[in-house]
This record gives C-alpha cells, sequence and structure tokens, in this order.
C-alpha cells in the first residue's frame, strides 16, 4: 500500500547500483505511494536504473506520481513496462522535455485501459520536443486508440516502430 511505498521511496537514493525494479502487481498503492516513488526517482535515485517494471497496477488518480516520473531524467533506463493498467498517458509525458528519458529504447503500455488518442497526441508532442531521442518501438496494443494516434506518433518520430 501507500506506506510501504513511501517507505521504499526513501531507500531507493541507496540504490545508486540499481538496475531493474519491478513494481508490478501493486494494486492497493495509490497516489501517495506512486508520488514518493516517482519523486524519489525524479530526484535521481537509482541513476544506473536499465528497466522498470510497473505491470498490472491502476495509476487512476496517480496523475502527479505520472507527472514526477516523466519529467525524471532516468538517464540509463532502456525499458519501461506499463503494461495491463490503467493510467494516463497525457499525463506522463506532458511535461518531457528535450532529453527526458535519453536512453530509453522500449516502451511497452500493452492494455492500457484509458489509452485515448489524446494520449498519442501528447507523447507525439513529447517526441517532437527532443524526449526519449534512441526510441525505437512502441508497443500500446490496447483497441481504444486510433490509426489517427498511431499516425500522430510516427509522425513525430519517423523510424519508431509503434504497435498501436
Amino acid at each position: 500500500g501507500d506506506a510501504e511505498a513511501v517507505a521504499f521511496a526513501k531507500s531507493l537514493p541507496l540504490c545508486t547500483r540499481l538496475e531493474q525494479l519491478e513494481l508490478g502487481s501493486n494494486k492497493k498503492i495509490g497516489n501517495e505511494g506512486w508520488t514518493a516513488l516517482a519523486r524519489a526517482l525524479a530526484d535521481g535515485a537509482a541513476p544506473e536504473l536499465k528497466g522498470l517494471q510497473l505491470n498490472e497496477n491502476d495509476f487512476r488518480g496517480a496523475d502527479e506520481g505520472l507527472r514526477l516520473l516523466g519529467q525524471a531524467k532516468l538517464p540509463a533506463l532502456e525499458e519501461l513496462q506499463l503494461n495491463d493498467n490503467s493510467f494516463n498517458l497525457a499525463a506522463l509525458v506532458e511535461g518531457m522535455q528535450a532529453g527526458a528519458w535519453p536512453s530509453l529504447v522500449d516502451l511497452w503500455m500493452i492494455n492500457n485501459k484509458q489509452a485515448s488518442d489524446e494520449g498519442a497526441e501528447a507523447l507525439a508532442r513529447a517526441l517532437e520536443r527532443g524526449a526519449m531521442p534512441k526510441l525505437e518501438a512502441i508497443f500500446a496494443s490496447c483497441g481504444s486508440m486510433s490509426e489517427a494516434g498511431k499516425a500522430a506518433v510516427v509522425k513525430a518520430r519517423p523510424g519508431v516502430e509503434v504497435d498501436i
């Protein structure tokens, strides 16, 4: 739950060599817990983090934490998994600037129950600003994002494989 996530977030700055973090299937964590975890990462905790797995969670109402996560530089992050979730993609990417997530290669968000063209368009704007400069693939098969949403992302970053 939130109390455990907040306590764990306090220990993240000590994890200077952490490369993989799997926080899947934590549906009891709410906005307070996700915000604390995202704030720790945004403040530079776990600088060697290459893989972040947040599958099977529920981020409804956790837009503040998603914004913080999106604003984190996460210099070594190569893969982010947000599969089987309910989250606001627009909140995640809206504050991303050039150089955000500089090593990210794969973005997984299959079966996002809040997927929308608004989220895809926000992702496209972040890519246009220079976020995720090494991104190669976006896996977002979810059914509620249209071909227009996919086209916006492809136009923003030609060459990126987009599976929507």
